[in-house]
C-alpha cells in the first residue's frame, strides 16, 4: 500500500528527489519533508537571502534526509555567517555526502567538529570564498570516504593534514 501511494503522489520522479533552480516555500517544505534529497542552487536568483531562514529551518527538520548541497554564487545574506548553515548539516551527519559552498560573500571558519560529524562526505568544496578563513580542522584527515575537496580562493591557513588520503 506505501509503495503505491509513494507512485501515486509521484515520489519516485527524480525531479521529486533533486531540486536545481531558486528557492521557494513549496521546495524548502520538500527539503524539510525529507521529499528532497538534493538541493542545488547556483545563482543569485535562487533568492538564498529571501529563503535563508527558512532554508535553516527546513535542514533542521527531523525529517530532513539532504544527502547533496550545494550553494554556488549565490545571493548569501549579509551578516550571516557559514556556522548557521553548518549547524543543521552537522545534525544531518553521516546523511550528508556531497557538500558545495562557493563564490560568494560568506563570513566564518570551519569547526573542527564539521568532519567529525559529517563523516560520509566524498565532496567537500568551500572555494571563492575569500572571507572564509581560520585554520583547516585536523579531522578532515580522518574523512575515509572523502575524494574531492576544494579550498582554493578562500583564506584558510595552514596545511592539509597528513592523513588525508591514507
Amino acid at each position: 500500500a506505501s509503495y503505491s501511494l509513494a507512485r501515486q503522489l509521484k515520489l519516485f520522479e527524480p525531479e521529486v528527489a533533486r531540486h536545481e533552480g531558486a528557492l521557494s516555500e513549496r521546495v524548502l517544505r520538500g527539503v524539510a519533508s525529507g521529499l528532497i534529497r538534493a538541493l542545488v542552487c547556483r545563482s543569485p536568483a535562487a533568492a538564498l537571502t529571501t529563503h535563508f531562514d527558512g532554508l535553516i529551518k527546513a535542514l533542521s527538520s527531523p525529517s530532513c534526509a539532504v544527502t547533496e548541497l550545494s550553494l554556488e554564487g549565490c545571493d548569501w545574506p549579509d551578516g550571516r555567517g557559514l556556522h548557521e548553515l553548518l549547524a543543521p548539516l552537522m545534525r544531518l551527519g553521516d546523511l550528508l555526502t556531497k557538500l558545495n559552498v562557493a563564490a560568494m560573500n560568506v563570513e566564518g571558519s570551519l569547526p573542527e567538529e564539521f568532519f567529525e560529524k559529517c563523516t560520509r562526505l566524498y565532496h567537500c568544496g568551500f572555494y571563492q570564498l575569500p572571507n572564509l578563513n581560520g585554520p583547516i580542522p585536523r579531522s578532515i584527515g580522518k574523512m575515509q570516504d572523502l575524494h574531492t575537496v576544494w579550498f582554493t580562493g578562500s583564506s584558510f591557513c595552514g596545511e592539509l593534514p597528513v592523513e588525508l588520503g591514507q
